[in-house]
């Protein structure tokens, strides 16, 4: 995975973004989800995706482009980590740009979405995680009390994803 651009604000004037998640890297639910998007809200070019994305960058880049989709901002959910964690860890604090629509958020991260304070706040502890494999789960999905503070000390959010 290749850095494009970073951002360590993000300040967007849409005024409707669609939140989707747990696409865990299937094209074609993607393109469902994105197809019934576009026939219910055809003015919706942002997507922020709640966890569990794992797709396939040029795969995702594809289905987005196809649906009108220009910004896809990846909220890494707990089947996202270990695989993501080296690289969110690399780039601590600043929203990464991987491909051409496809932004990764760290832990914590706010962005403005029309006027209001979106909160990302990554991860979620596998309930399941006591009999899984080794490399099934990794301690870094879990959300410590580190993570809260840092994101309470940034202030009030209207939205927390």
């Amino acid at each position: 995975m290749k850095v494009l651009e970073t951002a360590a604000v993000i300040d967007l004037p849409d005024r409707r973004v669609a939140v989707c998640g747990d696409w865990h890297g299937q094209a074609g639910w993607a393109r469902l989800v994105l197809r019934g998007l576009l026939r219910i809200a055809p003015d919706v070019s942002t997507v922020v995706h709640a966890g569990d994305w794992s797709m396939n960058l040029s795969k995702s880049d594809e289905i987005c482009a196809a649906f009108g989709i220009e910004r896809l901002y990846v909220v890494p959910g707990n089947h996202d980590y270990p695989a993501l964690s080296e690289f969110l860890n690399a780039h601590p604090g600043v929203a990464v740009r991987v491909s051409r629509s496809t932004w990764l958020l760290p832990r914590p991260f706010r962005m403005n979405v029309g006027g209001r304070t979106l909160l990302a706040l990554s991860g979620a502890t596998s309930v399941d995680r006591y009999w899984r494999l080794p490399g099934e789960w990794s301690p870094d999905e879990t959300i410590t009390d580190a993570d809260v503070a840092a994101a309470i000390s940034g202030g009030p959010a209207e939205i927390l994803v």
